[in-house]
């Protein structure tokens, strides 16, 4: 209960004031606390969409994935691994650039997510919110690489791109494997 409430007071804090919330963030050297939040965002994330999609019918959703649950799963897991391919591209993109510390780069990343992965599913506010949470990584890797703003501006930026390429490679992967480790006929 103690650890949900700091994730529910965690994302009031970046969502209301990222100016304060981000002056008093110290990186805890630590994956964990972001990784879960990250995680739970993504699973919130899941029953958004899983809901969204049943309102909206999807004829490629309804015909792969026909039950609630299913949905949100599929969703939340893509939700997350979106979460850590853009953390991933992020910190390549801020090496670069003289960032050092991953685990920095994911605490920015990942307190932003409560917005990315649940609320930018909605739409007419998607783009609103999603451009207001790609702020708050910026404002993240700013404060927590000491980077200046042109730097983890275009860190994030880059970091999508190549988080979309990781994203796109492990999919095609997972494909792969399945289509050798399914007996045949299995998949259609």
């Amino acid at each position: 209960m103690k650890q949900r409430m700091a994730g529910v007071k965690v994302a009031q804090s970046v969502i209301r004031s990222p100016e304060t919330f981000y002056a008093g963030l110290e990186p805890s050297g630590s994956y964990r606390f972001p990784l879960i939040y990250a995680a739970a965002s993504a699973l919130i994330g899941g029953i958004v969409f899983g809901g969204l999609s049943l309102v909206f019918e999807v004829e490629l959703l309804t015909d792969t994935l026909r039950s609630l649950p299913a949905r949100i799963l599929v969703f939340a897991a893509l939700g997350y691994l979106a979460f850590l391919s853009h953390a991933l591209g992020t910190h390549v993109a801020a090496a670069v650039f003289g960032a050092h510390g991953f685990h920095k780069t994911v605490e920015a990343m990942a307190y932003p997510t409560v917005l990315l992965l649940t609320f930018a599913w909605i739409p007419a506010i998607n783009l609103v919110v999603g451009l207001y949470g790609l702020s708050l990584q910026v404002q993240g890797l700013r404060k927590l690489h000491r980077m200046n703003g042109s730097l983890a501006r275009k860190s994030v930026v880059l970091g999508l791109v190549f988080g979309v390429v990781f994203l796109l490679a492990f999919i095609a992967i997972i494909g792969a494997l399945a289509v050798l480790i399914l007996p045949p006929g299995s998949l259609s």
